[in-house]
């Protein structure tokens, strides 16, 4: 699929010792092929996600988004959002 059939979901104050493989883990089960890339900017403790579904719909990643919005995972309360600049 293209960029143009995905729609990212940015999940932000992952811990530094996340991997690829964590994320890959915890979403897999949706039934959406999945494409993560984690951003590490300046602060090493500051990790965001990027995870782009193929063919889910903005309803459905907004959805998502709010379910993890709030989450703690390893000690950390997430965000996320469906960001409109983006698919």
């Amino acid at each position: 699929m293209t960029e143009d059939d995905q729609i990212a979901v940015l999940v932000g104050n992952l811990p530094p010792e996340i991997h690829e493989d964590d994320l890959q883990d915890a979403f897999e089960g949706l039934g959406y092929e999945l494409d993560i890339k984690l951003v590490r900017e300046g602060d090493e403790d500051r990790v965001t996600a990027v995870l782009r579904f193929d063919g889910m719909t903005r309803n459905v990643a907004d959805q998502l988004a709010g379910r993890i919005k709030g989450r703690v995972w390893q000690g950390r309360t997430l965000n996320a959002y469906v960001p409109l600049f983006m698919k």
